[in-house]
């Protein structure tokens, strides 16, 4: 996560160009960036207004959240497989190169995939009110955190036509 290093390079990658100003004007309550929601924003204020203003309070955050990202898919898959095969899941996203990148630096992906996900396992435990605070902690991270919330709609929905479907599948017994 360190600082990439060059002449005149300001260390910032991509995105966070845009991302890390609108980080340090969102914690002292103006307006910045305004197409993205603040919560993510405000995540890296703060770790700048913790840790100084370099790379590493730019960039610990979003690492934290994309580690414990990893858990979740752990726990996520433990509800469908085997330990076994949740632990190739968990790999799977670790291992992933567009997650990985994502969750290195300074841009809104890895608090909204953290709560996203965590509004997924919340779900299928049945905690249906800390699931709905997680998908809005999502959405708030940044917006595609509405993606969680469809996916979870629809394996729902999926869910109660399977039980429907079964329930009509039934023979009768006179």
């Amino acid at each position: 996560i360190s600082t990439p290093v060059g002449e005149g390079n300001t260390g910032m990658v991509f995105d966070e160009a845009h991302y890390l100003p609108a980080a340090r004007d969102t914690v002292h309550f103006v307006a910045a960036n305004a197409e993205h929601t603040p919560l993510s924003k405000l995540v890296i204020g703060w770790s700048i207004m913790l840790f100084g203003d370099y790379w590493f309070a730019w960039r610990i955050t979003p690492v934290v959240f994309s580690a414990l990202s990893v858990l979740i898919v752990y726990f996520i898959a433990l509800q469908f497989v085997s330990k076994k095969y949740a632990l190739f899941a968990a790999a799977f996203i670790a291992l992933d190169v567009l997650f990985f990148v994502n969750g290195s630096i300074a841009i809104l992906d890895a608090q909204a995939a953290f709560f996203g996900l965590l509004g997924i396992l919340l779900f299928l435990k049945e905690r249906m009110a800390w699931s709905g605070i997680a998908f809005g902690l999502s959405i708030l991270s940044k917006e595609h955190g509405f993606f969680f919330l469809f996916a979870i709609i629809i394996y729902a929905a999926w869910l109660e036509v399977s039980k429907r479907k079964v329930k009509l599948q039934m023979p009768k017994f006179h």
